[in-house]
């Protein structure tokens, strides 16, 4: 049964075995070299893909006879092998031997298969197959007769051969020997293929020529390899007839370029014969620069590379194209500008000079190039080219705004420079801008690695590279700066063709987000090469008292409201303009305006800005400001709002989305001279553009980080006393801490008035009192008093610091003292753990002694002055950790330098009147006036004072702990019949607003239907719920149930974005007495031992791997809910130290809230809760006082007469 079967496959198995056989024969060495090879291409090439096809097509038997299948066998086989060569001879594969053996054979083989198919669904009775047996039968009889078409294709098959025979025939017997020569290249195996296409300037390269006589003569040739237009090698060639001459010729490029044309060039009696070419890239090997020393060239000045002289450059063109210098440019003042106007195909303009250099060899051209394009036009080509061959092209498509090339060419003796526009379609009109051409040598300095987030006073490395490509030794040196401030440099010497590696560690003395860390190498005084990186630097504030001792009293910044005319400077590039507006503000009624003109746009480069010089003392401020732009797409990239600082950029915001008014703070590093500027700035520029400054203000540096908040109905401070304070005549005004935010518990200011806003001079008295634990603040800064009266102080430099320090690691205490640990013995037996600590000075060792836990370490010496064997230094042992790591607390410091304070020293409009043993007294020296916006003690305390000069209001500018009273935009409201009083996050900062989404959380809507009275449902509060997240009577909460927003945790820690890095044994301080440690890193890295402690109880712990989360669950009302989480980020373990990096730390409170129906908040009962909203109603009516409080005590009001002042009391103060 199965024979039977076979026999109707037996043609196709047949077919399939010679397939193998053909793909064995033609590709497969070294069966590919037998005899057997031709044979077998034919088979493949004039018959199996026929066959197969036919077969596919007439399954049946009887259908086309023998001969028919034979005959169309072959001429379908040739169709299909035309077709598919035809079909690859485009592909990157080409018409060669390995890819059309392969796809005839993959054709035939899939052919095969559908004949399989055709052949089972016919009937057996009619299936074909090949009756080999009948064919032999049929040899052996000559009774039976052909039909016509067999006769008739017989006849023909019988004719085309003789044909072809009579053909070749005649051919061979007429044929009269052609002569010539043949020229070909070929690959690393032998083939016309796989030639090396990158070659390097300098070192050799082998292709393998060959020549074949044919001229029936001895001829003599000469073989040239070319490369661009410099000739690389000449070869003498004399071949007798039928001779071959085939050699692996050698070159060695002498350029650099890319698509170079590299031509072989056969020369027969002086004249050029044959040719062939390679399209080839010719570069630089930086990895072997051996070569390159014969190359190496002092490269020519291009005259008037940049532009500012009328002169060395010649301008052509062919059509209406012009040339001349222009005010836009990339450096300097000028540029050269080629203009068209609706070119059409072929126009061109360009300017060009002669370069003479003292030899030949490669240079690096450099240069700085713009077009007017702003959009995806295509049709105009911007070329540079040497000698008339073009060695860069770019399309002036898009809006790339000055684009900085530079790439090596070859120079030669007479080298002819050109910069060209040229239009390859009718376009519409176009400008380019061509600056800063100049050539330089290939000498590289490349930034190897640099910390992009640096700490203020932490010494942080770099490593620079650099590939010395001068044709002699050179001496360098390499320089680095920050913010322009010469930061670390050192010489280095190097050897042409060398590359180096050099390290150099610096300490940041400088505050910013944008700060530019500039790398220069500087030859024979003067900067050499030049590199750049923003980077930015920020206070640890971890350690916040280091920088804390670089804090200074701020200086003032006028019209800081913009509410006048004066002081603020405006400068601007292209299309900016500037001026006071008072469409929107923040303070008062004015801001200040940059935008663009009207019906005109900007383009990348343009700016407007304002600036006021500042001066003031070298320290730390912080510089706050609100800021709001038109924009309201997320469109990015096309303007930017900056703030600079001596025209360094300490803050930069990319002006997209509808953010509103922003209120920043940013910590800056402030100068004896300053300028401050506001700027716009057009990144790829854009029309309809405006951006508004306004209340720009130096503040006093306590420890704030950089932030940015929207200001929803913003207050310019918080108002410490609802109630107007009295400056009228006969009044007295007494400031302390308890009622000042501004003053510290130690000091107090008192106040006479003679006339209405007036304290005439020694009628304001200034205390300073010396504390219990002898310590005073003095002119802002902290000290003490080593003797018995305050006329000789020591400037603290840390004040009740605590820290785990590790063994042989360095605590920066500031002013150059370190401390260190530099063993640690754990006691064995019930012995005590002590540890040896060191206190230095620079490279000084002031003191070192062994201290156990609840020890004291104490460094005492001599002060000029003050006397012998004072304490400067004190710090206690409060725990020996079995990592051998300590923690340190109480820690003190005082410099050794003391500050005398005389009778009649100066302090703001005050001067020291007496010195008494327990306090400073200072009185005024001169009048005060009450007026407007002023301030005293050096803008520390800023008043608000009436037109009538009667009561002054008194704000902030900075914040202790303490309860202060909110209130909104407006803050007050009209509690009459009928009225309205609607409070949400935009007018109202105790209510929770969400910047992202630009809404509110909260909203409280209030009917008066009397006076001072608001009926039973008068007033709704809702709490919206938007990403799971609510506001919720004041305070951020998470809403744990996805399904009813019945169950809220108050979120306490949100960091989303800051990483936070912890070492082995290091905590992280979270609120509500919560302290996450890593406790371990395994030996096998990648994995780290967290644990999470609340008031000293382990409430979870275990272990994290990169990318893990960490998180602690309290099973809360039937569900478990996230109490705290986080993700890490980085696990790092060397075999000195180990530190774990956390992001996404978030912890909510684990005392939930659970919501139902009825619950009561005082007056107001949950009235609904729904999956996105919670909703409280008032059951009761509500007559409004001074004593009034609702929302559970939340909201309360102060009253005079119909008008209410709704506010919250907020507790400030606690974790940074």
């Amino acid at each position: 049964m199965a024979g039977r079967r076979l026999k109707y496959y037996i043609d196709l198995i047949v077919v399939a075995l010679l397939v193998g056989l053909c793909i064995l024969f033609v590709l497969v060495e070294p069966f590919n070299e037998t005899p057997l090879r031709i044979p077998f291409s034919l088979i493949i090439l004039l018959f199996l893909p026929g066959y197969a096809l036919i077969a596919a097509m007439f399954p049946k038997m009887g259908e086309i006879s023998g001969i028919e299948r034979f005959t169309l066998s072959i001429g379908l086989s040739i169709a299909i092998t035309v077709f598919d060569g035809f079909a690859i001879s485009v592909t990157p594969y080409l018409f060669r031997p390995v890819p059309l053996i392969l796809t005839l054979s993959a054709i035939t083989l899939f052919l095969l298969l559908v004949t399989v198919v055709t052949r089972a669904l016919t009937r057996g009775d009619k299936r074909y197959f090949v009756d080999y047996q009948g064919f032999i039968e049929s040899l052996r009889a000559d009774d039976e007769k052909m039909s016509d078409i067999e006769r008739m294709l017989f006849i023909a098959l019988i004719g085309s051969i003789i044909i072809a025979s009579s053909m070749l025939i005649y051919a061979k017997l007429t044929f009269e020997d052609e002569e010539f020569s043949a020229l070909y290249i070929l690959g690393p195996d032998g083939k016309a293929e796989g030639y090396h296409k990158e070659l390097y300037i300098g070192e050799p390269s082998t292709i393998t020529v060959g020549v074949e006589n044919y001229e029936h003569a001895t001829t003599d040739y000469t073989l040239q390899v070319k490369l661009g237009t410099g000739v690389l090698e000449t070869r003498k060639i004399s071949l007798a007839h039928k001779e071959k001459w085939l050699e692996d010729t050698t070159f060695v490029p002498d350029r650099t370029g890319d698509r170079l044309k590299l031509e072989f060039v056969l020369y027969k009696d002086g004249q050029s014969y044959r040719s062939v070419h390679l399209w080839v890239n010719s570069s630089i090997n930086y990895n072997d620069t051996s070569s390159l020393l014969n190359y190496l060239i002092v490269p020519p000045d291009i005259p008037n590379g940049g532009m500012e002289e009328n002169s060395s450059w010649v301008f052509r063109s062919n059509r209406n194209f012009t040339g001349g210098y222009s005010s836009v440019s990339h450096s300097s003042n000028h540029s050269y500008e080629i203009v068209s106007v609706n070119p059409e195909v072929g126009w061109y303009g360009e300017i060009s000079q002669d370069i003479v250099s003292q030899k030949p060899g490669l240079a690096v051209l450099r240069f700085a190039v713009r077009d007017s394009i702003l959009t995806n036009t295509t049709g105009y080509m911007l070329q540079v080219l040497l000698n008339d061959a073009s060695v860069w092209e770019c399309s002036a498509a898009k809006d790339m705004g000055w684009q900085q090339i530079k790439f090596p060419v070859m120079l030669q003796n007479a080298s002819r420079l050109t910069m060209r526009v040229s239009s390859e379609k009718s376009n519409h009109n176009i400008s380019v801008w061509w600056d800063d051409i100049e050539f330089e040598t290939l000498t590289v300095v490349d930034v190897a690695y640099y910390e992009p987030s640096i700490i203020f006073g932490t010494p942080t490395d770099v490593s620079v590279v650099i590939d010395n490509y001068e044709p002699a030794c050179k001496n360098y040196t390499l320089a680095l700066k920050l913010g322009g401030e010469l930061v670390a440099e050192m010489d280095a010497n190097l050897k042409s063709c060398t590359k180096s590696m050099w390290n150099l560690t610096f300490t940041p003395r400088m505050i910013g987000s944008h700060l530019p860390l500039e790398f220069l190498l500087y030859k024979d005084g003067a900067v050499h090469r030049y590199d750049v990186k923003t980077v930015s630097s920020s206070v640890d504030y971890s350690n916040i008292d280091f920088a804390m001792n670089y804090s200074v009293t701020p200086p003032r910044i006028h019209n800081s409201d913009m509410e006048y005319n004066g002081y603020w400077e405006y400068m601007g590039k292209g299309n900016f303009t500037g001026t006071y507006t008072n469409a929107t503000s923040t303070l008062g009624y004015r801001s200040y305006e940059i935008a663009t003109s009207e019906n005109s746009s900007t383009v990348p480069g343009d700016f407007g800005a304002i600036s006021q010089e500042i001066a003031g003392t070298e320290g730390i401020v912080l510089l706050t400001f609100d800021v709001r732009d038109s924009q309201t797409s997320d469109t990015e990239g096309r303007h930017k709002k900056q703030v600079l600082l001596s025209d360094i950029p300490i803050w930069e915001d990319d002006a997209s989305g509808d953010e509103g008014w922003q209120r920043v703070e940013v910590p800056v590093m402030l100068a004896s001279n300053n300028t401050l500027t506001l700027r716009a700035y057009g990144v790829a520029g854009g029309a309809d553009f405006q951006v508004w400054w306004d209340n720009v203000k130096f503040k006093k540096f306590e420890g704030e980080a950089e932030r940015e908040t929207k200001v929803a109905g913003y207050v310019p401070s918080v108002q410490i006393s609802g109630i107007p304070m009295p400056i009228h005549t006969g009044s007295t005004l007494t400031l302390t801490g308890s009622n000042c935010d501004q003053l510290n518990s130690d000091e107090s200011l008192t106040l006479y008035f003679s006339d209405n806003g007036v304290v005439e001079p020694g009628n304001a008295t200034y205390n300073i009192s010396v504390r219990s634990d002898r310590g005073i603040h003095y002119l802002g800064k902290k000290y003490t008093v080593p003797g018995s009266k305050p006329d000789l102080l020591l400037p603290m430099i840390a004040d009740d610091r605590s820290r785990t320090v590790r063994i042989n690691k360095t605590w920066e205490l500031g002013d150059g003292h370190n401390l260190s640990l530099r063993s640690v013995d754990l006691g064995v037996d019930g012995a005590q753990d002590t540890a040896l600590l060191e206190l230095s000075r620079y490279d000084e060792i002031l003191d070192s002694d062994v201290a156990g836990v609840d020890g004291i370490f104490e460094y005492r010496t001599d002060v000029v002055s003050v006397g012998d064997d004072v304490c400067l230094f004190r710090c206690r042992v409060e725990e020996i950790l079995l990592d051998t790591s300590v923690k340190i607390d109480d820690l003190y410091l005082y410099s050794d330098t003391p500050v005398p304070v005389r009778v009649g020293d100066r302090y703001g409009e005050f001067e020291i009147d007496k010195i008494y043993p327990d306090k400073i007294v200072f009185k005024n020296t001169g009048s005060i006036i009450f007026s407007g916006t002023c301030s005293i003690l050096n803008d520390t305390i800023i008043f608000e004072v009436s037109d009538n000069r009667r009561y002054a209001y008194l704000y902030t500018t900075k914040t202790e702990s303490g309860t202060y009273k909110l209130t909104g935009t407006p803050s007050s409201y009209t509690a009459k019949e009928g009225k309205w009083m609607n409070l949400t996050g935009n007018n109202h900062p105790a209510f929770s607003y969400d910047s992202d989404a630009r809404r509110s959380y909260e909203e409280l809507k209030v009917y008066f239907s009397d006076d001072l009275l608001i009926a039973e449902e008068g007033a709704t509060y809702t709490a919206t719920v938007i990403g799971n997240e609510t506001g919720f009577l004041g305070a951020m909460r998470q809403s744990f149930n996805p399904d009813r927003a019945d169950l809220l945790g108050k979120i306490l820690v949100n960091e989303s974005e800051e990483e936070v890095q912890l070492e082995i044994g290091e905590s992280y301080v979270l609120d509500e007495g919560y302290l996450l440690t890593l406790r371990d890193i395994f030996v096998t890295g990648g994995t780290a031992w967290l644990e999470l402690v609340k008031e000293g109880v382990v409430v979870e712990s275990g272990a994290c791997i990169e990318g893990g989360t960490f998180e602690y669950e309290l099973y809360v009302t039937g569900r478990n809910v996230p109490i705290f989480e986080c993700t890490t980020v980085t696990i790092f373990q060397d075999s000195k130290s180990g530190f774990i990096l956390l992001k996404d730390i978030r912890q909510c409170s684990d005392d939930v809230e659970k919501l139902n129906v009825g619950k009561r908040y005082g007056t107001f009962k949950v009235s609904e809760i729904m999956v996105d909203r919670i909703v409280l109603t008032n059951r009761e009516s509500i007559t409004i006082n001074d004593e009034t409080s609702i929302l559970g005590g939340w909201l309360k009001f102060d009253v005079s007469g119909n008008s209410v002042t709704p506010y919250v009391e907020k507790e400030i103060g606690g974790r940074i």
